[in-house]
Formats: C-alpha cells, structure tokens, sequence
C-alpha cells in the first residue's frame, strides 16, 4: 500500500513541473456515492486530485504518466486513502495511438494491470479501448479486464464522453462491470474547463451496487479539448476498473 500511495503522490507532484512536459493537464474533483450492497446501504464523499502528461521519445514514440490521489469518507466504510499510477508507452500516427501500458491502484487492496491500448481519431469524435492482465494481491486472485471509451466534440471545446468496462477475475467467479457518461466545457481562451459524470458499477457475485455523481475542474496545457483528446495524453487502459473489488 504505502510503495502505491508514495508513488503516486510523487507522480502527481511531478506534474507541478509541467512546462518541461510535451502536453498534460491537473485537476481536482469531488465525488458523492451510494451503496447497496447485500442489503446494506450507505454512502461516500470522494475527493480526488489528479494529473497527466507526455513525454515524446521521437516523432513517432511517446510515454504518458497518470495517476491519482484521493480520500473517502463513509458511515458504514473505513475512510481511505486511495491512489493509482500508470505509465503508457505508444505509437502515434495522424489518425491513432497504439501502444502497451502498466499500473497499480491502491483503492482498499492493491491491484496490478497491464495490457495493450489503441485509440482512434475521427472527424468530431475519438473511440478508444483497452484490454489487459488483472491482479488482485489481497484476495490472490487474477483475470482480465477490457474497457471501451469514446468522446462526441459539440464544439472544439465541449464534449460528450462515455465509457464502458468490465472485469472478470478468479476464473469467472468474481466478475463486475463499470459505465460512465458524462460532460466537459473548456472556457474560452483559458486552459480551464469543468466536468460533470455519472456512473453506475454493478458486480452481481457480491451482489453489490455503486451508483456516483461527480463534477471536476481541470487546468491543462494542450489547447481545446480536442486537442487535448487527440495529441494529449488521452490513453486511459483499464483506469476506473480497479475500484469494482474493494
């Protein structure tokens, strides 16, 4: 846990020096759930701080690093401390990313992935998916995880984005999934822009429900938020997957 949570927080501080970084951006949000799981019922208060960028290698290769600190609050929960880091390592063309990526998240337990990436540029949209290796330390279980994601820009600086992911480990004997849909404006002329997300897990062998709500600010240095989509660092793997066990 502690390796998890340091690496993180060193992750994310590293994003203060973000104008020796290619493309990224910082952010901070809150996040309010409900639980039902088994016939318990409860509630959580998240608060998350979070960051990304890239480092080009040449022309055609970059690394993206990302990761996330948070802390919860809950009645019927321990309060937690909960982080992730990733690390991505990708093939850009005009029209795509293709690469590998690997990370960690300390969200209760610990859990590992890594897997393949590809992601997809149309004329107003992008679709992106992802498809890896799961291993969950505390339970001493592992599978594979796949997520799908794609974006709509109404306009260069407001989009509509979605996702979709589902995990199954131990063989088929715990298995979940996750959806989102959510919102984000890019004032104009500024590098500020605010979002807005629902989400929905449901993992039918714990017989456990989350439902969540949560809005966000984000200062990035990659231009619109399309551009940001495009040539920023917009690679996500298996990121929100890892919170579906614990």
């Amino acid at each position: 846990m502690k390796k998890v949570l340091f690496a993180t927080a060193m992750t994310v501080a590293a994003f203060v020096a973000a104008p020796a970084l290619a493309q990224g951006y910082v952010g901070a949000s809150t996040t309010y759930s409900k639980y039902d799981s088994a016939g318990f019922k409860d509630h959580a208060s998240w608060y998350d701080v979070y960051g990304a960028a890239v480092a080009p290698l040449n022309d055609t290769y970059a690394l993206q690093f990302d990761g996330d600190l948070g802390w919860t609050n809950s009645d019927l929960f321990d309060n937690k401390t909960i982080g992730s880091g990733n690390v991505h390592l990708y093939r850009e063309t005009p029209n795509s990313k293709l690469g590998v990526f690997a990370g960690g998240a300390d969200v209760g337990g610990t859990i590992w992935d890594a897997g393949v990436e590809g992601q997809a540029f149309l004329p107003n949209s992008n679709i992106s998916g992802a498809v890896g290796y799961v291993k969950d330390n505390d339970f001493n279980v592992d599978g594979w995880a796949a997520q799908g994601n794609g974006a709509v820009f109404i306009t260069d600086n407001f989009d509509l984005y979605g996702n979709l992911g589902y995990a199954s480990l131990d063989g088929g004997n715990l298995d979940g999934w996750r959806g989102a849909v959510g919102a984000e404006y890019q004032l104009a002329s500024t590098p500020v822009s605010f979002f807005g997300e629902y989400s929905h897990v449901d993992i039918s062998d714990l017989d456990a429900k989350n439902d969540s709500f949560t809005v966000g600010v984000t200062y990035s240095w990659s231009g619109t938020l399309r551009e940001r989509n495009h040539r920023g660092p917009s690679l996500s793997g298996l990121s929100g997957l890892a919170s579906l066990f614990h």
